[in-house]
């Protein structure tokens, strides 16, 4: 299991047990507790206490790996630097991609990453013929190659970071233009299809508990991202600076921002169709015009509004200027719905699940769907295999910048509607 999976469990399994604490201490009357009641809390406590623990280990752990990672990597390029100026030769690997020892694949994977970084520097005419060869020509459409794997991946690895759908929805990969994904129907927000159990005795007529799943067809449509940027001339010819992880850099953010964009709003026309967009999502309406006590009531209809077995998964998703609003919302015995999150830098939380922000989701204002509540699992997003990047010469020649287009194909949509629930604001 990843190691953010492990770490949100133990938090939710640590933010259960204060949750029950919490409880105990609410209901008491006076706020005086009972010997019972206070054994039961300091019990709680305890757990607590051991769980938390649990939970920070976990993220000091991957906050080590990860630093030992950066630590290497950066080493690595250095090291390769070095090479580089030395002009220390690279071994000449014979044979197709993808075959011979982990040596030869290795070579080979180093010759693509220094050929594609020559490219992104001096442009096709900068290649020699065994750049030429290791590297993969695009489309004849797009022109250019396509990426190195170990760009490709950099690049898919730093997205997640910046967005809030792709780092909770189901990810695949394809080599086609649509993907067709076989459904199971006839189920309801128990389950998934329409296979029943029967209780029955020690004899049973043939017929006695049959029950029989209907199955139908998803189908995603591949779609096509274009980013473009461009960089200072003077700038690609510093071999100081790593040109690859300058280009990854400004791609990732323009990919990721676009990506949340489209999984949110997207029209289904030429791009995702976002989850606000799908047929078949829940929406709970409300007036959202008081800041009074009992005004949480709509959120708590949006919360169970979800099935169990997926809201225990679910994230509260909306503005940053809703949240805002939010964060003023008490219950009914005056207690803050919105509770802080379980160390510093965690979101926070409401009904027990986290509140992430994202700016392309609806204003606050009438008619809008300003909170989606749901299991991002029940979003699916195919990448389509091979990233292509064009080099523009000419087209900036004048301003002294060159020009790349970064063509990247992916699909998204909705699979399962019935993980999300919408919160609409009638009132003005």
């Amino acid at each position: 299991m990843p190691t953010q999976e492990l770490e949100r469990r133990a938090q939710e399994e640590a933010l259960a047990v204060l949750t029950e604490a919490r409880a105990i201490i609410d209901a008491a009357e006076n706020d005086e507790l009972s010997k019972e009641d206070s054994e039961r809390v300091d019990k709680f406590m305890t757990d607590y206490g051991m769980k938390k623990e649990r939970a920070d280990t976990l993220v000091k752990q991957r906050r080590t790996k990860e630093l030992i990672e950066e630590e290497y990597e950066g080493f690595q390029r250095s090291k390769d630097s070095e090479e580089e100026n030395g002009k220390k030769p690279t071994p000449h690997i014979d044979g197709n991609k993808g075959e011979g020892s982990d040596e030869q694949r290795a070579g080979q994977r180093l010759q693509e990453v220094r050929a594609f970084e020559l490219y992104l520097r001096h442009g096709q005419r900068g290649l020699g013929p065994d750049e030429q060869r290791v590297l993969t020509e695009g489309t004849e459409e797009a022109g250019g190659f396509l990426v190195p794997e170990d760009f490709r991946a950099e690049l898919i690895r730093r997205i997640p970071g910046l967005t809030v759908i792709r780092s909770g929805a189901t990810i695949g990969q394809t080599s086609r233009d649509v993907v067709t994904i076989p459904k199971v129907t006839g189920g309801d927000d128990m389950f998934t299809s329409g296979v029943r159990i029967t209780w029955a005795g020690e004899t049973q007529t043939d017929d006695e508990g049959l029950t029989d799943p209907g199955f139908g067809q998803e189908k995603i449509p591949i779609n096509k991202m274009i980013a473009k940027t461009r960089v200072s001339r003077d700038l690609l010819m510093d071999s100081a600076v790593d040109v690859s992880s300058l280009i990854t850099e400004l791609y990732a953010e323009a990919v990721a921002m676009g990506e949340d964009d489209a999984f949110i709003n997207g029209s289904g026309v030429d791009r995702p169709e976002g989850i606000l967009k799908a047929s078949g999502i829940g929406n709970t309406n409300d007036a959202f015009d008081d800041l009074l006590v009992g005004r949480s009531d709509a959120l708590i209809d949006v919360f169970f509004a979800v099935a169990a077995q997926y809201r225990n998964s679910g994230i509260w998703l909306m503005r940053s200027t809703t949240e805002a609003v939010i964060r003023k919302l008490k219950d009914s015995n005056n207690q803050y719905i919105w509770q802080p999150g379980l160390q510093a830098g965690a979101p926070g939380m409401i009904l027990g699940r986290p509140v992430l922000s994202s700016e392309f989701m609806p204003a606050n204002a009438q008619n809008n769907k300003v909170i989606l509540f749901g299991d991002r699992r029940g979003f699916w997003i195919y990448d389509r295999l091979g990233t292509e990047i064009q080099r523009l010469e000419e087209r900036y020649a004048e301003q002294g910048l060159v020009g790349y287009v970064l063509t990247r194909r992916l699909g998204g949509q909705v699979t399962r509607a019935y993980m999300f629930q919408t919160l609409t604001r009638t009132g003005a």
